[in-house]
């Protein structure tokens, strides 16, 4: 999950969607088993065009300070070739992807589009630290697991409907169906895709689903109120129920 830029439009070659604080970066799948479970937090440290004093949190735990160190204990495997220690010291950003906005963007593309633009200042204004989510680091993800509450499954009557939840923010999130890779535009389109019960018709489309966190499945009520910034005006527990 990104955040949001406080930097004028102009900063970075790519405009606003590259000058925020923080994003979410994965392996590539040339190089590893399953991307989403590479999945860590990427912070520019010092300015929002630095992509070389840089810190990347990672899910489970571990805090690499450059981009090789992650690439090397997240990836598995090398297209048929590669070299993957001299690659990923001469060329660290093809061997991973960037949520941007909610589409995954190749890491060199990246790298180019945060590159100071023509009229960038000689010195952009400093970085503030950005607050996690309520519910911790694992809130920050890109990919999320997603089930109905309610519907089931056309092909199988009697499990729930499921998809992956890709999140730029909690008000931007796009939905793909893992099995034929559909995509819907929204949370409510997924859900009002299949047929609804009128009795939950003015329901909010995040009570009508459940989220996979940590291995573990919360309501979506839950997830939103986690995925909420931790400031001292934000600090209370939300039920995990």
């Amino acid at each position: 999950m990104s955040s949001t830029s406080p930097f004028p439009s102009s900063t970075c070659r790519g405009g606003a969607s590259y000058q925020k604080p923080s994003y979410v970066v994965r392996v590539k799948e040339d190089f590893c088993s399953n991307p989403e479970d590479t999945e860590a937090l990427l912070v520019k440290n010092t300015g929002v065009t630095n992509l070389t004093e840089i810190t990347i949190r990672g899910m489970n735990g571990k805090t690499y300070t450059s981009l090789p160190a992650y690439i090397t204990d997240n990836s598995t495997k090398a297209p048929d070739g590669w070299s993957l220690d001299r690659q990923t010291h001469w060329l660290p950003w093809v061997h991973v992807e960037v949520l941007i906005g909610t589409y995954w963007e190749p890491g060199n593309f990246f790298y180019t589009h945060t590159q100071p633009s023509t009229d960038c200042p000689a010195s952009p204004p400093p970085l503030e630290p950005e607050p996690l989510p309520r519910g911790g680091l694992s809130f920050t993800k890109g990919t999320f697991n997603i089930r109905s509450a309610f519907q089931k499954d056309p092909s199988a009557p009697s499990t729930p409907r499921t998809a992956k939840m890709i999140v730029d923010t909690i008000d931007h999130v796009r939905i793909v169906e893992w099995w034929t890779s559909y995509s819907y535009a929204s949370l409510g389109d997924w859900i009002f895709a299949h047929h609804v019960d009128p009795k939950r018709k003015d329901y909010s489309p995040w009570e009508m689903i459940d989220i996979e966190v940590d291995g573990k499945w919360i309501t979506g009520t839950c997830f939103r109120g986690l995925s909420q910034p931790a400031t001292p005006e934000n600090t209370g527990p939300v039920p995990r129920n």
